[in-house]
């Protein structure tokens, strides 16, 4: 019986847990902790991220993430002493270094909301969160928001980045590819806001121009595109690109919402 009961709570507890693009985790982490910093400060005890922390001061960076994310164990050094990490590609590298195959996160260690269900749901919040604390006049909060703010918006612009990049290698390409079986979708690399870390998607001009007639081959491509998009009975390998497209956009929008809030009122 004990044996039963230890597996269906594990069944159970497994409903809390998300898993992300491994390519964006590092990105992902730096955007939870930067809005945990703004809701910490503005709300102290009655914050919605990080519940199960310490309610008297902000905990440092590497132990919010080994709170929220199961498996990891950080060296207590350097960036993961920090409380105000800065993005960029050394920070990421550092990570990265200590994630294992398949990160894995506990939503209910992250949010104390459980309304949010999907990691699609748990990146809005994180915006919702930012945006909902702005303008605050609690103690040191316009500190905060001058310096976390900033991070926030490079590690969500990084997190879009990092997951346009790998639906591109792993989504996009191979479809392109079965379809168009003499062409090859070549990338650009684009830079993420004002940092040194870019990453690659997708460039129909550059495909096109290797073609005979390149004003036909990206109509031919886009049209093909365009009815990816909108085909009723999509493969697997559909489905799971217009998933990840669907987050990516979600994560734009916030993104020009959150260009409106460069300072406090």
């Amino acid at each position: 019986m004990k044996a039963f009961r230890l597996l269906l709570c594990t069944f159970l507890s497994l409903f809390s847990l998300g898993q992300a693009s491994k390519l964006a985790v590092p990105s992902e982490m730096l955007a939870m902790y930067n809005a945990y910093v703004l809701d910490f400060v503005k709300n102290g005890a009655k914050r919605t991220l990080g519940p199960g922390l310490s309610n008297e001061a902000l905990v440092d960076f590497g132990t919010f993430t080994a709170h929220v994310w199961i498996d990891i164990k950080f060296d207590r050094k350097g960036l993961f002493l920090s409380q105000a990490p800065e993005y960029g590609k050394n920070t990421l590298s550092q990570i990265t270094k200590s994630l294992p195959k398949y990160p894995l996160y506990d939503r209910s260690h992250l949010l104390k909301d459980d309304s949010v269900t999907n990691h699609q749901m748990v990146l809005k919040k994180l915006h919702h969160v930012v945006q909902s604390t702005r303008g605050s006049t609690a103690s040191g909060f316009s500190d905060a928001w001058k310096t976390h703010l900033p991070e926030f918006k490079r590690a969500f612009a990084g997190t879009q980045g990092a997951r346009l990049s790998e639906m591109f290698s792993v989504g996009l390409k191979p479809l392109f590819e079965k379809k168009f079986t003499t062409s090859n979708l070549k990338s650009s690399s684009y830079p993420v806001l004002d940092t040194d870390v870019s990453y690659v998607y997708q460039n129909w001009g550059l495909t096109a121009a290797s073609e005979d007639n390149p004003i036909d081959a990206i109509n031919k491509y886009l049209e093909w595109y365009r009815g990816l998009l909108s085909e009723t009975e999509k493969t697997r390998g559909v489905k799971t690109y217009l998933s990840h497209r669907e987050i990516t956009a979600s994560i734009g929008k916030s993104l020009s919402q959150l260009d409106s809030l460069d300072s406090c009122d």
